[in-house]
């Protein structure tokens, strides 16, 4: 302690000093005897009071840091509230664009694979008449037009190139996003909801764990509050202490 601190030991130095005090005569006074019972008695209330004056005194510095910061908090809600709300508009209106946009170009994309598919069947019948040309005239068949055969086959494989490349150009369209601004390009991602469709079932394969436990008897108290009485299956057991 400094030189000339008169000031009386705060609730903290008080604490410790009322723990060691009953720490120590209980190191005297190993088991409660009706000699020792009122000594108990005295040591267990200024166990108590310590208690709560410790938590007073904490309260009384921290009450007023609370009301500061509740105060603050109150400044900033309205306006937060609002611009969250507006925020919330135009994030729907742009969710609903992009799933606009993303549909329109799947339907594209369904399109470009479906004149693939007949730009790919087109080639390989031009391919198989282009063989069978030149299986024909290796035969002595007169009058083979293999060049033209072979010209219309590689202008249907061009063709069929050409369909393949726009349909993978459609496909990676498809990934709809919006740039500029400040932050990275939006676009449409997966949000998960997890519901609960049959609690039960759930329970038995999860296990009555400590967290399911706790939200239980939470709710069981809730539902004894509303009807007087706690739901099947929970039930309460009284232990005695001073």
């Amino acid at each position: 302690m400094a030189i000339g601190h008169n000031n009386p030991p705060g609730m903290i130095e008080t604490a410790s000093t009322t723990m060691q005090d009953i720490s120590g005569w209980m190191a005297e006074h190993p088991a409660i005897t009706e000699d020792s019972a009122k000594d108990a008695k005295v040591f267990l209330d200024r166990g108590k009071l310590a208690l709560k004056d410790l938590d007073d005194e904490r309260d009384g510095k921290v009450r007023p840091l609370n009301e500061k910061v509740k105060e603050v908090n109150g400044l900033y809600k309205a306006p937060r509230i609002q611009l969250e709300t507006v925020l919330s508009g135009l994030s729907d209106r742009l969710g609903a664009f992009l799933k606009e946009e993303r549909d329109k170009r799947e339907n594209a994309a369904r399109e470009a694979a479906r004149i693939a598919e007949e730009a790919e069947q087109r080639a390989r019948d031009a391919e198989r008449i282009e063989r069978e040309a030149i299986e024909s005239a290796n035969a002595g068949e007169l009058g083979v037009d293999i060049a033209s055969h072979v010209v219309e086959a590689d202008n249907a494989f061009r063709d069929f190139e050409k369909a393949d490349r726009a349909l993978a150009i459609a496909l990676k369209e498809t990934k709809v996003k919006v740039g500029g601004g400040f932050t990275r390009a939006i676009s449409l991602r997966q949000k998960e909801t997890i519901i609960v469709r049959d609690a039960v079932v759930a329970i038995g394969q999860i296990g009555l764990t400590e967290d399911i436990k706790e939200a239980i008897i939470k709710s069981a108290r809730a539902f004894r509050k509303a009807t007087g009485d706690l739901p099947e299956g929970v039930e309460a057991t009284f232990t005695e202490e001073i």
